[in-house]
């Protein structure tokens, strides 16, 4: 499991503990699953996908960052940072 943040400057856009997120970043798409090594990289346009269980949401997602790190309780914390979000 995976605790995601997604924060834009007027609002945090998700919060929640997903399967896995897969991020549009400068050097091609992600897919961040429980216990990814840590990492930061620069995100390009494109679509997020956040999926829990069977079910997978699409984002538009503008320039920004995303940090993946160890957190709390074995989980794996994705934090995106975005100019803006649909």
């Amino acid at each position: 499991m995976i605790k995601l943040r997604v924060v834009t400057p007027d609002a945090v856009v998700i919060d929640e503990i997903v399967d896995n997120v897969s991020v549009p970043t400068t050097t091609g798409m992600i897919t961040v699953l429980n216990k990814h090594v840590p990492l930061v990289s620069t995100i390009k346009s494109g679509e997020m996908t956040v999926r829990k269980g069977e079910t997978g949401v699409g984002y538009a997602v503008f320039k920004g960052v995303v940090n993946v790190r160890p957190h709390d309780k074995g989980l794996t914390e994705v934090v995106v940072l975005l100019e803006s979000s649909d």
